[in-house]
């Protein structure tokens, strides 16, 4: 697998920094054509581009990674605001997105303005049955999943050794933690309800684009 780029390796463990984390979306709609339609997206509220490509501001959340021990298939959850119909209408371009292909980035974007192409996370997957509503519609991706992560698995957790001064530097009575956002914010109200310096959930080392249900 390729190692992550120095410059990602720098930005996960910097949880100080002020540049934004973003989901880049690539979506293919249909094949039917000698002209493929492609969906470019992401969930922030300005363009941006990627590789050559300009990546379209649109509301769009990505929901629970699954993947465990016993060599079950992973799976991972594209929910996409369908508030004005737009979503709806891909899907009967897309023939309902079933089959098609998407790749999905998490990149900083600082990092991106500086050319730096490369990713925190990348995950390619094709779609299975999608779910349409008239809030949103939801692309769940089962089949055919593949994904890059960094060898040190310091995505979907906080890599600091717990209560060390320098990397964490909780001090107060709790005395274990499961290195997820949520325990991170529940030692951040101990130290708040003990008036000690709040110092969580802001040293949390976990990168903020990973869906805040696998952290």
């Amino acid at each position: 697998m390729k190692s992550l780029h120095p410059a990602y390796r720098t930005a996960l463990g910097d949880p100080s920094s002020d540049s934004p984390w973003l989901w880049l979306l690539k979506a293919q709609l249909d094949t039917s054509t000698n002209v493929t339609p492609v969906l470019y997206l992401n969930n922030s509220d300005q363009p941006i581009t990627y590789g050559g490509k300009t990546y379209e501001p649109y509301p769009f959340v990505v929901g629970r990674w699954s993947d465990d021990s016993k060599g079950s298939r992973p799976t991972i959850t594209i929910e996409i605001s369908n508030a004005s119909l737009e979503a709806g209408r891909w899907v009967q371009v897309g023939r309902g997105f079933r089959d098609r292909p998407v790749e999905l980035r998490a990149v900083q974007r600082s990092l991106v303005d500086a050319g730096v192409l490369d990713a925190a996370l990348f995950v390619r997957g094709l779609i299975d049955e999608p779910v349409v509503t008239a809030k949103s519609v939801s692309l769940p991706l089962r089949s055919g999943i593949d994904r890059k992560f960094p060898k040190r698995r310091y995505l979907p957790i906080c890599d600091a050794v717990y209560k060390d001064p320098r990397t964490c530097g909780y001090v107060g009575d709790l005395v274990a933690c499961v290195k997820s956002l949520t325990a991170c914010e529940e030692h951040g109200a101990d130290e708040k309800a003990n008036r000690r310096p709040v110092r969580h959930p802001q040293r949390f080392r976990g990168c903020p684009a990973i869906p805040r249900q696998t952290r």
